[in-house]
């Protein structure tokens, strides 16, 4: 944690000296000192330092997270570490209420498992469960879905910072055309593992009348 270390991650959280000298319960010149090399500081303040710069970093993820759904030109989402759902643009707005007649502002708060209730998506709730999307370990997992000859997915992605999950960011690609049958359909549940590994689960063979 040496001068320009101390610089470059306050500045790149956007912090400033007297903020962090506030949080750090020392004037704004031991900061100054601090990055100028002039000063080190102790190991007790270190380790402070370490600790507040590590939870703005968190929240600067988050905010990043936030601003990207909620000016997303898709249809997006984001979820808490619970899978709650804490923001959703306005593209994923108007195409809940077109394609499944659910005004998804009014589920602002709900899990994940009564969203995809909510949107016919509840036969693939055991599988996301398994896939280790909810637990930060899975790097990608994509539910395909048909529909009137054309596929669309919606990307799952956790968000991980310093090894703990802290959101769940998706958002919708598509449609792309699809030789099959006419009406909605799950397809397959797609998921990239931390090892960079694919599986693929088929959903097309089951009973899916639900949805």
């Amino acid at each position: 944690m040496d001068g320009p270390t101390i610089k470059r991650l306050r500045r790149r959280l956007g912090v400033t000296q007297e903020q962090l000298a506030a949080q750090m319960s020392v004037d704004q010149g031991t900061v100054s000192r601090w990055e100028r090399g002039v000063e080190l500081p102790r190991p007790r303040r270190i380790t402070q330092l370490a600790q507040l710069l590590s939870a703005a970093e968190d929240r600067r993820v988050l905010r990043v997270a936030t601003a990207s759904v909620r000016h997303n030109l898709l249809a997006a989402t984001l979820m808490d570490s619970s899978g709650r759902l804490r923001e959703i643009s306005q593209k994923g707005i108007d195409h809940y209420r077109v394609r499944h007649g659910v005004e998804i502002r009014e589920q602002l708060g709900t899990s994940m498992e009564q969203h995809l209730k909510d949107s016919g998506l509840d036969a693939v709730w055991a599988d996301i469960e398994r896939s280790g999307l909810m637990d930060g370990s899975a790097l990608l997992v994509r539910l395909v879905v048909s529909h009137d000859g054309y596929e669309r997915a919606t990307h799952y992605e956790p968000m991980v910072v310093d090894g703990e999950l802290v959101g769940i960011y998706s958002f919708l690609a598509g449609p792309q055309t699809f030789d099959g049958s006419i009406g909605y359909q799950l397809r397959r549940l797609e998921i990239v593992h931390g090892d960079g590994s694919l599986d693929t689960i088929d959903l097309s063979r089951r009973d899916t009348s639900n949805t």
